[in-house]
């Protein structure tokens, strides 16, 4: 399948695939953390290159972790400005069978088990899995979301506390 359909879709093989446009505010919030990320290990690492510059009495290491501290900051806030201000929309394709929801490809899947599911939050265009550890956001088109909705919460387990999303 050469196109990814934006309608869910049931391939041959079983497994459901649809791609859907990405809430762009989350997708900053998320940008903007980890750069702020970044932008901390740059501050943390300039004091430290200065406390060993001055214990081994050399301006080099001092130099370098400067050095090194400004291009992390660069790259961070050209990365960070440039994907804040990106045009359009994102787009993430998904895949859902019986045990999974998926996303990416690759080194870069994201995968998400059903049976691993503590609460799940139906937002207007999402659904929000969350375990003990880690959390899976879908996209869903507005055509498929009840579609969507009841399959997955016919495959989470009995316990799974079932939340709605409070939009601001």
């Amino acid at each position: 399948m050469s196109e990814i359909p934006q309608r869910v879709t049931l391939r041959p093989d079983g497994i459901y695939i649809w791609s859907a446009a990405v809430d762009m505010e989350e997708e900053r919030r998320g940008y903007k953390a980890g750069g702020r990320i970044w932008e901390l290990f740059a501050l943390f690492l300039f004091p430290g290159g200065v406390i060993y510059s001055v214990r081994i009495n050399s301006w080099e290491p001092f130099l370098w972790v400067t050095a090194f501290s400004v291009v992390i900051l660069l790259i961070t806030l050209g990365v960070v400005h440039g994907l804040e201000s990106w045009p359009g929309e994102h787009r993430r394709t998904y895949r859902m069978s019986d045990t999974y929801l998926a996303t990416g490809s690759g080194r870069r899947t994201a995968l998400f088990e059903f049976k691993k599911a503590k609460t799940m939050i139906l937002g207007k265009d999402s659904i929000e899995l969350r375990a003990r550890i880690g959390a899976f956001r879908v996209f869903i088109p507005e055509a498929d979301y009840d579609f969507v909705r009841r399959y997955i919460t016919s495959r989470v387990p009995g316990d799974c506390e079932i939340r709605y999303e409070q939009r601001k």
